[in-house]
């Protein structure tokens, strides 16, 4: 009998041994388990596109208003010359920049728009890197007015992105000035210019690196609309075209 007790003990000894190591696996299994379900994420979330027209759609800078407010009152000024309206009413585009009335280094920003038969279309925002006379900048205090006055330039302006207009190879361009007769050269010319308020000289008026505004077209009409649906009349606006109001009849 006691050679049989110690036996026993080992016996009991390595039993107690296994449960503890099948208790501290079981433990431990259980804890990587708990560690686990803690650590999964919950439900992936996509982002949904913002609706259209909304703030988030249309960008943060939906001032189109104001810049075809601003487009207007040079129209204003134009048809106080009756020569200047006369060539006005047989451009087939024109393309108005304003007086800057940012201070920002992001280009001068303008408004195009075309003339079908009388019929002046929606119009087109867009910037420009440029808008140079010669070899300075026009100042940000002087509006330019380009008359387009054959069909070269308008395509030029749907087609081409990004596109220069002005004193460009293959483009003939002549100047407005209230002390100077018009012409037949003046609407033989692919682009009649005309500034505010004071008249640049005849050095070549250039505007370069020409782009849609998408933010500015979408908050006049959708995300996404481009020049040539907004002249052909396949997208709509909520907003009246003041500047077309304005425009001679």
């Amino acid at each position: 009998m006691s050679r049989l007790f110690p036996v026993l003990r080992l016996t009991s000894l390595r039993r107690a041994t296994c449960c503890q190591a099948t208790r501290t696996t079981t433990c431990l299994a259980s804890s990587l388990l708990l560690l686990t379900l803690t650590a999964t994420p919950g439900p992936v979330v996509l982002a949904q596109p913002a609706p259209p027209g909304s703030p988030a759609a249309r960008g943060k800078d939906p001032d189109s208003i104001a810049l075809l407010r601003s487009a207007g009152h040079l129209v204003t000024q134009m048809k106080a010359d009756a020569q200047l309206t006369a060539v006005l009413r047989q451009a087939k585009g024109v393309l108005f920049v304003p007086a800057d009335r940012s201070s920002t280094d992001a280009g001068r920003e303008g408004v195009m728009m075309m003339n079908t038969d009388g019929h002046w279309s929606n119009p087109v925002f867009c910037r420009m890197k440029s808008l140079r006379s010669g070899d300075q900048d026009v100042a940000a205090t002087d509006a330019v007015v380009m008359l387009l006055m054959s069909a070269a330039p308008v395509q030029r302006f749907l087609q081409e992105a990004p596109v220069s207009l002005g004193a460009e190879p293959g483009l003939t361009v002549t100047y407005h000035r209230r002390d100077r007769a018009a012409t037949a050269a003046t609407t033989r010319a692919d682009i009649v210019i005309w500034t505010s308020p004071q008249p640049l000289r005849d050095a070549a008026v250039s505007a370069t690196g020409i782009v849609d505004d998408a933010i500015r077209n979408a908050a006049f009409y959708r995300p996404g609309a481009r020049p040539l649906d907004i002249v052909h009349g396949r997208v709509r606006s909520q907003h009246r075209n003041t500047l077309a109001d304005a425009m001679p009849d």
